[in-house]
């Protein structure tokens, strides 16, 4: 039996580590193809894994072989991909389940937002959440604004950017 599965790796492709990922799935007596077959190339990173060894190995075996190399495929990419979010306001409206089942699948790395609105202690106390405080800037453009000063200043975002990559 043969069992192929086809992967979206743009990650891996993109980060150069998918020449060490294949050579680790061939050494497990898998085939990693390009997207149209042998002697392809893997087009728009997809690819084709699949068992080489069809004889002497029950239907079971090269399943659940297929199974687990794949899975870790999938879980290097997703580390690979390292999602982060980020927000002005932390409004989790229909609560923060789905961001810990995204955080715990590794669909996401973290969430950044500002405590420019209430924050939870449940949204604290979560793993993936980084507040970004704005005190500090909230409080420079009030004070801009009591002596009747530009605050333009602020509102550039490559400047102000710029400024916290320096520091």
């Amino acid at each position: 039996m043969r069992v192929s599965v086809m992967l979206h790796l743009p990650a891996l492709a993109r980060l150069g580590l998918l020449p060490k990922i294949i050579d680790e799935a061939t050494s497990f007596g898998l085939s990693v193809r390009g997207l149209y077959g042998e002697n392809t190339s893997g087009y728009g990173h997809i690819y084709q894994v699949s068992n080489r060894q069809t004889l002497g190995l029950s239907d079971d075996e090269i399943i659940n072989k297929i199974k687990a190399i794949v899975g870790t495929i999938i879980s290097q990419e997703r580390k690979a991909r390292n999602v982060y979010v980020a927000t002005t306001f932390a409004f989790f409206t229909e609560g923060l389940e789905k961001f810990n089942r995204f955080y715990e699948d590794g669909i996401i790395s973290r969430v950044y937002s500002t405590n420019l609105t209430y924050i939870s202690d449940e949204l604290k106390s979560a793993k993936w959440y980084k507040p970004v405080d704005m005190s500090e800037l909230v409080a420079k453009i009030i004070n801009k604004l009591n002596y009747d000063k530009s605050i333009a200043s602020y509102m550039d975002a490559t400047r102000v950017i710029r400024d916290l990559l320096e520091e």
